[in-house]
């Protein structure tokens, strides 16, 4: 059997999160207090690897490879469907839900599609201010992008306007920035994270160190962040608490 390393997550305290393996499964949990991920159908492009995951439980995730996104929308009836326009650049990174459609970038360049029934692949005429390390966010609130301490959001997509916002504590790790525009991003370096609620203050607030070094983050600041430490996920669920709890996942695997 192949070990089994998580490459990819996505989701909230919600619902929980969805998530993507080196063997190019992609599985969820939407129970913290059985601690079982259940697998889906394979992605149809599952044999050239998944690059990147976003979406959540309530809608279905998103996945990506190359130029290709493909989403799967329920759960009861799990299906992929490959959304029939490639974007209109390779795909360094993507974002959204299946309520709204994905938002994906490459370079300082940003590309979004809200129409599964009619799918057209608008590119923001206006370049991030940097070259993007990554992407959060959806299109009921637009991008929230980063690169090393600096951070940039645009939440109108008729006046295109990036917007910075004061540098992050530290520099970012890896290409991990989750949240969305309406709650604020947040952001991760080694055992540190850092997130911003209100655009308006301008502040960024630090959680409690996590136990170790962090691999992978996801959630917002509604429901708390997920992050993951080794083999193990761990999750906050209350700022006032501040308190990161463990979760045993049972691998769906005798």
């Amino acid at each position: 059997m192949s070990e089994f390393i998580i490459k990819g997550i996505s989701g909230d305290n919600a619902r929980g999160f969805v998530l993507f393996n080196n063997l190019n499964e992609v599985m969820y949990i939407n129970d913290y207090n059985a601690g079982k991920l259940i697998e889906l159908p394979l992605p149809p492009f599952h044999t050239s690897g998944v690059k990147g995951i976003a979406g959540n439980n309530e809608h279905g995730p998103l996945v990506f490879n190359g130029k290709q996104v493909a989403f799967l929308n329920n759960y009861s009836d799990p299906k992929w469907i490959i959304i029939n326009k490639p974007s209109p650049f390779d795909i360094q990174g993507i974002a959204g839900d299946n309520a709204h459609g994905p938002l994906v970038f490459n370079g300082r360049q940003v590309a979004y599609l809200n129409n599964y029934s009619d799918p057209k692949w608008i590119t923001i005429t206006k370049p991030a201010p940097f070259d993007i390390q990554g992407i959060a966010g959806d299109n009921a609130h637009g991008p929230v992008v980063f690169n090393g301490k600096k951070v940039a959001y645009l939440n109108n997509y008729s006046n295109p306007n990036w917007v910075k916002v004061e540098d992050t504590p530290f520099d970012v790790s890896m290409e991990c920035i989750a949240g969305n525009n309406k709650y604020g991003p947040i952001l991760f370096q080694k055992e540190a994270v850092t997130y911003m609620n209100k655009y308006a203050s301008q502040r960024w607030n630090i959680l409690k160190q996590a136990p170790n070094k962090i691999k992978l983050l996801t959630g917002d600041n509604e429901h708390g962040p997920i992050v993951l430490i080794g083999s193990y996920v761990y999750y906050m669920n209350n700022y006032n608490e501040n308190i990161w709890h463990k979760l045993q996942l049972w691998q769906p695997y005798p």
